[in-house]
């Protein structure tokens, strides 16, 4: 048994040092060194813009495919208070709300069309239908957002909505 064991575990070192691409046909065909990939020799200027990796598609027989879910958030039935606290380079937005049962989850506020000079959100929430009502304190929720000064220009009021109400802060 050790001697079957020993020679599975040498093969495998074997076969795993010849699958790799010689220095010469990597540099000619994809132009990066295959000892290390981040280094291109043929590079012009190190201004160049980065690869955003968290977008790369993969191939392959074991490829997850993909499937994008439709957010299925409601607006929460009151809303209890908007915060508006300014930061470098813009404000964070926080509100505060109170659906009218507990469990609720993936609170996003979304971007409404509004009058000029009014950013106009919607605080939206995933609610389950199977979960107690609960205490008030317990149903609260909070979303926030960082709103840029580019986002703010020219703005004046902020108003996030949910069923029942609505809630305006000034800047």
């Amino acid at each position: 048994m050790r001697i079957l064991l020993c020679g599975v575990l040498l093969s495998s070192i074997a076969l795993a040092g010849c699958g790799g691409k010689s220095k010469t046909t990597s540099v000619q065909t994809s132009g990066t060194s295959s000892v290390n990939p981040l280094i291109n020799p043929d590079k012009k200027s190190d201004l160049q813009p980065a690869k955003n990796t968290s977008t790369v598609q993969r191939s392959g027989l074991f490829k997850k495919k993909i499937k994008v879910i439709p957010y299925q958030g409601i607006p929460v039935a009151q809303i209890k208070s908007v915060e508006v606290n300014d930061t470098a380079g813009g404000a964070i937005l926080l509100a505060t709300g109170l659906p009218t049962q507990q469990g609720s989850f993936d609170v996003r506020l979304i971007r409404t069309n509004a009058e000029p000079g009014v950013l106009h959100y919607t605080l939206n929430a995933v609610q389950p239908a199977t979960t107690p009502q609960g205490t008030q304190r317990s149903r609260e929720i909070q979303a926030a957002l960082f709103l840029s000064n580019q986002d703010l220009q020219g703005i004046n009021t902020i108003r996030v909505s949910g069923t029942a109400n609505s809630v305006r802060a000034r800047r």
